[in-house]
């Protein structure tokens, strides 16, 4: 109870634009559960993948944000996921006009095995969205 006092206070401290950040992250985040709790995540990635998956792109100008969105998710008392992140992130950076893929890897010893994650133009392949 005490960190949740603590996110409160803060929120209340932080500047309007950081403020609807959280607001615009929250909300996203809860529609990406609610999409990946009740729908096939197929007609997701059908509907959002816009751009060929060999582009890559360059994601420096939007550090500041991806970070920030990065911190808002670790404080919400929802638990989230590689793929979920990649998802708020990918549906909050749309609303801009920037279509950001998210690559999926599935293990081939086990196939319970995956992890989802953003490549930026510079980055060498793998970058770890967590």
């Amino acid at each position: 109870m005490n960190n949740f006092m603590k996110n409160i206070i803060s929120f209340c401290s932080a500047s309007t634009r950081k403020k609807l950040i959280i607001i615009r992250v929250t909300l996203i985040l809860i529609k990406v559960k609610a999409i990946v709790n009740f729908f096939p995540l197929k007609s997701y990635f059908i509907k959002y993948f816009e751009t060929d998956s060999t582009t890559r792109i360059d994601l420096q100008p939007f550090q500041y944000e991806m970070g920030y969105i990065r911190k808002i998710l670790n404080l919400l008392p929802i638990n989230t996921t590689c793929l979920i992140e990649c998802m708020v992130m990918q549906n909050y950076f749309r609303k801009f006009g920037v279509y950001i893929p998210i690559n999926i890897g599935v293990s081939k010893e086990s196939f319970l095995k995956a992890h989802a994650w953003i490549e930026s133009k510079d980055s060498p392949g793998y970058e770890k969205l967590i």
